[in-house]
């Protein structure tokens, strides 16, 4: 999901256990960034089971209020020397960020987790100081040449996430962005839309897709030169959405 190693030393360990039907669980550690929460899930598995996937948080409530989630995305994976144990990295997109100061009693009320349909609540108590993790803006207000109005808002990195926040006019409304970037070696750098709303687009660093990895991109990569690309969203016939093209001239960001 982009997470650097190093977003651990913002993670608080939560280690709440619980059981469903007999398995085990624990909620193992969370983080926050701007609007997201990270959470690290481990599952106990029998010989042989198939893990399920799905963490679906309905409700996050922060000190008793109620903070909606937007959107949610994640991956699994059996921790190394210990091949019965599965972590489930989750990320929930936020309402609205969550406090940076003090201690909040967080609760987290899942109606779906790992394939369990049955509602579960789990309360616990975050020194929220302990998450603040530094954030290097790379790029703001940005305008994205020769793309009539096009603009990079905001190009922030950090262990957490790596993301460019694109707005642009009306006339755009209908696509989905992205951008591929090259560092000095030639590698493809990719950033892809994963939230967007009305003339705003939310694209992160895919470490599924790019050339590099996110210690790399954070630590080792000093320039990109980026392209801007669109795809038109499929619309309601059936048709499938026209393929990735190119929007603009090419432009270079100095990530130091």
């Amino acid at each position: 999901m982009g997470l650097s190693a190093d977003v651990d030393k913002y993670s608080v360990n939560i280690s709440e256990p619980f059981e469903i039907g007999g398995k085990k669980y624990v909620l193992d550690k969370i983080t926050t960034e701007d609007n997201n929460l990270y959470a690290v899930l481990l599952s106990f598995n029998g010989p042989g089971e198939k893990l399920s996937e799905g963490a679906h948080l309905t409700e996050l409530k922060v000190n008793g209020k109620k903070v909606s989630v937007l959107g949610s995305g994640g991956q699994e994976g059996n921790l190394p020397d210990k091949p019965n144990v599965t972590a489930t990295s989750l990320r929930y997109s936020l309402e609205s960020p969550l406090p940076k100061e003090g201690t909040a009693q967080l609760e987290f009320i899942f109606d779906t987790l790992l394939g369990n349909s049955k509602k579960i609540s789990i309360t616990t108590h975050v020194d929220m100081s302990k998450m603040k993790m530094e954030k290097r803006i790379i790029a703001k207000d940005f305008a994205v040449p020769n793309t009539n109005g096009i603009m990079i808002k905001e190009f922030a990195m950090s262990p957490a996430s790596q993301k460019m926040i694109l707005t642009y006019p009306s006339s755009a409304k209908d696509s989905i962005f992205s951008v591929k970037a090259r560092d000095s070696k030639g590698r493809l750098v990719y950033f892809e839309t994963i939230e967007a709303s009305k003339n705003t687009s939310t694209l992160y660093f895919s470490p599924v897709i790019s050339e590099v990895t996110v210690d790399e991109l954070l630590d080792d990569i000093t320039s990109l030169k980026c392209q801007l690309y669109r795809s038109e969203i499929a619309d309601h016939s059936g048709k499938e959405s026209h393929g990735e093209q190119a929007m603009g001239s090419e432009f270079s960001l100095d990530l130091n």
